[in-house]
Formats: C-alpha cells, structure tokens, sequence
C-alpha cells in the first residue's frame, strides 16, 4: 500500500464511534435487569437431557480452635561421638566431590589429546 493512498486504510474504515450494546451481565448486575438477564425457557422438545451432576463434596467440618504447640525442650549440645560422625561424613561427602571432579577434568585433558577420545 502507498502512504499517501488512505481510502484503503483499515482503520479509517472503522465507525467513529463504538455501538451503544450493553452486556447480560451488566444487566442482571443493575437493580431490575435480572429479568433481562434470565434466558428464555426452551420448550420440552427442543431441550436437551443434561447429564447428571457428580455428587458434591462434603464440606469440612470447621476446625476448632488449634491445641498450643508443645513446650520446647532445651537444647542439649552435641556429644563427642556426634561431633566426630559429623566431621567424618563431612570427610567423606568432600571426598566424593573431589573424586568427581577430578574425573571430569581428568576426561577434559584426555579429549584434548591427539589420539585421545
């Protein structure tokens, strides 16, 4: 299209203003406009059998109030049979690491070498 052709423009082909329709749901939400918003009841022959709804859910019983949390206990430290368990599992997850990454760089250099895969 050429800019100085306008007649074929889309926009200037539209109404200046919009059309004055009002929505079912704006009426039925007006005082009175609930009688427009009701469909009209079809006759017996044209209505269609609906299927039958699930059964609903029971509703919850509501919930009392709560019982009060428990008292906290204090807090006993560690005992050294449970500082060492720590300190050696820490140990080991360290080492794995390690292991993996070591491996991955020991496949890095082994790629990067003629002959190498």
């Amino acid at each position: 299209m050429a800019a100085d052709d306008d007649s074929d423009d889309v926009l200037s082909r539209l109404p200046k203003t919009r059309p004055a329709r009002r929505s079912t749901r704006r009426a039925s939400a007006e005082p009175g406009g609930e009688a427009a918003a009701k469909p009209k009841p079809k006759t017996a022959a044209k209505a269609k059998p609906k299927a039958k709804a699930a059964p609903k859910a029971k509703a919850a019983p509501k919930a009392q109030t709560p019982p009060p949390p428990p008292a906290r206990k204090p807090i006993e430290p560690p005992t050294g049979a449970e500082i060492l368990d720590s300190a050696v599992q820490a140990a080991k997850d360290i080492a794995q690491v390690g292991l993996v990454i070591g491996g991955e760089a020991l496949k890095a250099v082994r790629s990067r070498l003629p002959g190498g895969r």
